[in-house]
């Protein structure tokens, strides 16, 4: 799953600022991590759309 950031937060694990904007993708495991230190409101999960338009 990938997240972005909202806020800008310290991810000790990855030893990192994680600023406004940033995507990363993290496994459910190291989110399930994250949001036990991080409030939910620093970042949001990236929906991925399985189906990418091709152009032809």
């Amino acid at each position: 799953m990938k997240l972005r950031v909202l806020s800008p937060f310290e991810d000790f694990e990855a030893n990192t600022i994680r600023q406004v904007g940033d995507v990363f993708e993290v496994s459910k495991e190291r989110f399930a991590s994250l949001s036990s230190r991080v409030p939910p409101d620093f970042y949001e999960v990236v929906k991925s759309s399985k189906t990418k338009d091709k152009e032809e």
